[in-house]
């Protein structure tokens, strides 16, 4: 299905991710701790009061804390994906295309970044 070029301001989203992406470089921290993160729980588990109680809290999600806990990882490679999909969509005309390109174009650049410090960081870890 084609987005088509109506005007209409509640199709344009370009815009508002033209304006939020650069926030986006705030995952590094969470990206860089994650590791770290999953290693602590990993440590956690070994009490079994610990272990009980994030089991009965897991069934009660319905889910892993594991699975929570990669979200933030997955969310800027998502919102790539998303930009590229509404773009392919989106007619050539419409009021938005060239915010979604300029939107997609900062997006790939926030999630290398992210990337390259996430390796930086391990990198660092390995020295010391």
């Amino acid at each position: 299905t084609e987005i088509v070029a109506t005007g209409d301001r509640c199709s344009c989203i370009g815009k508002g991710f033209l304006r939020v992406t650069d926030f986006l470089k705030t995952y590094t921290q969470y990206v860089m701790d994650y590791t770290k993160v999953r290693k602590e729980l990993f440590e956690a588990k070994k009490n079994k009061f610990f272990k009980e109680k994030l089991t009965e809290m897991e069934i009660l999600a319905e889910n892993t804390i594991g699975n929570f806990l990669i979200l933030p990882v997955q969310r800027l490679p998502r919102y790539e994906m998303l930009l590229r999909s509404i773009l392919e969509r989106t007619h050539v005309s419409h009021l938005d295309y060239q915010d979604l390109q300029n939107s997609l174009t900062k997006m790939i650049r926030v999630t290398s970044y992210v990337d390259k410090k996430e390796k930086e960081f391990e990198n660092t870890k390995k020295v010391y």
